[in-house]
């Protein structure tokens, strides 16, 4: 049987509720640091999470548009014996 995204959802919600209570309950969580608190560290984990998630989303969309920085490398050879790109930024630092 498949689970749905929003049949996770509610599961999640569930456990992160009942972590919150046993916490609050069972731990003594007054002794630690806020951003070390149980629920503290999960919320941080999660914003990672979504941040790694949107990085892999971008190079994802950037390998299927061929607009990734590897399909530009060039060679050793290539580097040394091509002048450099003169942009304004550079005509700015002579």
């Amino acid at each position: 049987m498949a689970v749905t995204q929003e049949d996770a959802k509610i599961e999640y919600a569930k456990m992160k509720d009942f972590l919150s209570f046993y916490a609050e309950q069972c731990l003594k969580i007054e002794t630690l640091p806020p951003e070390k608190r149980p629920i503290a560290s999960l919320e941080s984990f999660e914003k990672k999470s979504m941040l790694g998630l949107r990085i892999r989303r971008l190079m994802d969309a950037r390998i299927k548009s061929g607009t990734t920085s590897h399909n530009s490398c060039r060679t050793a050879a290539e580097i040394m014996t091509t002048p450099p790109a003169i942009t304004a930024t550079s005509r700015i630092a002579v």
